[in-house]
């Protein structure tokens, strides 16, 4: 008995930072600052080739970096993918 509570305390306090990272996750989709920045936008390509687009940002002192990508504006569900989205030959991408 006594190492079955020995293993299931080693056990939770290997578990417990995954958990709360996952609570954090939760908690961050309804943060009014993550919300207030996310926008959408539509490219349009006019050329008779695809296009692969990839959304860059500058923060600080010019730094490019890559802008996150939301799956829905509320709650703010990050997307799985953020670079390379196909823009269709005389189409556009939302």
């Amino acid at each position: 008995m006594r190492r079955f509570l020995l293993l299931l305390l080693l056990l939770n306090g290997l578990l417990l930072p995954v958990s709360a990272l996952a609570l954090l996750l939760v908690v961050n989709m309804f943060n009014p600052l993550a919300v207030a920045f996310v926008t959408g936008f539509t490219i349009e390509n006019r050329t008779s080739e695809p296009l692969r687009v990839t959304p860059v940002g500058t923060i600080g002192d010019g730094h490019r970096s890559l802008l996150p990508v939301y799956l829905i504006r509320f709650p703010a569900v990050p997307a799985i993918r953020s670079r390379d989205f196909l823009v269709p030959a005389r189409g556009s991408s939302a």
